[in-house]
């Protein structure tokens, strides 16, 4: 720890001894005493000279930032860093600002539950693209198509070229943009219906080989930003919805596969993965299987007669 200033690492070995004098577990020394350095860390990368010196804003900043992914790693960092700044402000710094109020358990990042969407909206998005006329609205729906019946990613749709489509062989071939894995698909008739309509009457002559581009000057490639804008248009009551987004078109494919009995196999060549641990997380979408997962509690006896 020879790179800590004498203030930093003065508090934190004598934070860490009053730890094991309070009968801790080792194991608990060692996750607050990580926990602590970590915040040192932070705090240093701020600039700071001392702990007088911290702003609650920085501890709000360096919360969000934790890399814990549940609300109990975040609530087990944020109860170090208030016993921590408790420790320093009582024992060393001999004046209160009560830093350690400033994070409560609700600092911790919410996690918001990704959903698909249902027959009845799967329904709305057709019966927009059906009333499809103008130039934009054909874009939109041929993206729509893409994200619904390809589950191609927002920055696939965008990226795709016209060489990526194969009319005679009915598919579509692709570099992923998040992966970089290749990945080739049927190309369906809805979805080729409406990429044909658009491209043929409706794409802006240009030089750009995008399938989708800016129908103004200069005709330069769209961002995912016009996918999310398609979604909108035909579903614009979602727009706010927690945890919706073109991606939801995504996981939509993806639970059709599965709804469809074709397993896990299948969904992952559809959405391109290599491993199940991504593609395993669409099974809680199957609604009616997983109602079958219970056991069944015949047999089990109650003492005492029914509850």
């Amino acid at each position: 720890m020879g790179h800590y200033p004498a203030w930093c690492a003065d508090a934190v070995n004598g934070y860490v001894d009053w730890l094991a004098r309070s009968f801790h577990r080792e194991s608990t020394v060692q996750n607050y005493r990580y926990g602590v350095w970590s915040l040192c860390d932070y705090l240093l990368a701020c600039g700071i000279n001392g702990f007088g010196d911290i702003t609650p804003q920085m501890l709000r900043e360096y919360i969000a930032q934790d890399h814990h992914a549940t609300l109990k790693g975040r609530s087990t960092r944020i109860t170090i860093v208030n016993q921590f700044l408790w420790y320093v402000e009582t024992g060393i710094l001999g004046e209160e600002k009560k830093l350690y109020t400033v994070l409560t358990a609700g600092t911790a990042k919410s996690v918001t539950v990704p959903v698909v969407l249902t027959d009845d909206e799967v329904k709305r998005i057709y019966t927009y693209r059906a009333g499809c006329r103008t130039g934009i609205e054909l874009r939109n729906a041929a993206m729509l198509m893409l994200g619904l019946r390809l589950g191609f990613r927002a920055s696939d749709v965008v990226n795709l070229k016209i060489e990526d489509i194969d009319w005679k062989q009915r598919r579509i071939s692709i570099i992923q943009e998040k992966t970089k894995h290749p990945l080739v698909l049927p190309l369906s008739i809805d979805a080729g219906n409406s990429l044909y309509s658009y491209l043929s009457s409706s794409r802006p002559k240009a030089e750009n080989n995008h399938v989708f581009i800016r129908h103004k000057a200069p005709f330069g490639r769209l961002t995912i930003k016009s996918c999310e804008n398609a979604f909108k248009a035909a579903l614009p009551e979602m727009a706010d919805r927690p945890g919706v987004s073109f991606h939801t078109l995504r996981r939509t494919f993806a639970t059709g596969i599965l709804r469809n009995n074709a397993g896990m196999d299948a969904v992952m060549d559809a959405l391109g993965h290599h491993d199940n641990s991504t593609a395993v997380k669409y099974l809680s979408f199957d609604d009616e299987r997983m109602m079958e997962c219970p056991l069944s509690l015949s047999g089990i006896a109650v003492e005492g007669g029914a509850l």
